[in-house]
């Protein structure tokens, strides 16, 4: 219960460490350029510090840098999928909001 009551205060009440936390976020796949057909379901992976924190998982299009896709997540949650479909072939990267680093993906 503790932790539950310290991660809202850091919410709310200490934005400087809540700006710490993005650093220790990982991106834990899809990672390294990794290569999926248009029939494949996407799962990405990610490990966070806390678990109570709601961010924005974001997908762009890596020849244009626009967002092409973009959804609230919870931390607590660690994964997201996408389906078959919702996204055409080509060459992206996936990241969570705050975080500096992307990971790269490629659809054929």
């Amino acid at each position: 219960m503790a932790e539950v009551v310290d991660t809202v205060l850091l919410q709310q009440d200490q934005p400087e460490k809540l700006a710490k936390i993005r650093y220790r976020i990982q991106l834990i796949t899809p990672v390294n350029e990794q290569l999926f057909k248009k029939k494949d379901t996407l799962v990405f992976h990610w490990a966070a510090p806390v678990d109570t924190l709601k961010v924005s998982f974001g997908i762009l299009d890596q020849t244009t840098r626009q967002i092409i896709f973009h959804s609230g997540v919870s931390l607590s949650d660690t994964q997201y999928t996408i389906y078959p479909g919702m996204l055409p072939p080509g060459k992206y990267a996936w990241y969570l909001q705050d975080t500096l680093n992307m990971n790269y993906f490629t659809i054929k």
